[in-house]
């Protein structure tokens, strides 16, 4: 049963998927998308809330390699 169980943690790591900090990353693009049909009074917050994002998705890039490699 354990070789079971290791096989499968073993596929697990192999297989691609799409990170938390990519999905947050890719997100980041919606509000800037958003920016250019809103009107010019929603444009700066919209950046904002862009960089919000990108800066929170390369924080978690960050903690996820440091965590990688520990």
């Amino acid at each position: 049963m354990t070789e079971i169980n290791a096989a499968e943690r073993a596929v697990e790591r192999d297989t691609p998927r799409l990170e938390p900090w990519f999905r947050v990353m890719l997100s980041a693009f919606a509000p800037m998308a958003a920016a250019f049909i809103l009107p010019p009074a929603a444009i700066i917050p919209m950046f904002v809330i862009t960089g919000v994002l990108m800066l929170t998705g390369l924080i978690m890039l960050i903690r996820h390699e440091r965590k990688k490699k520990s």
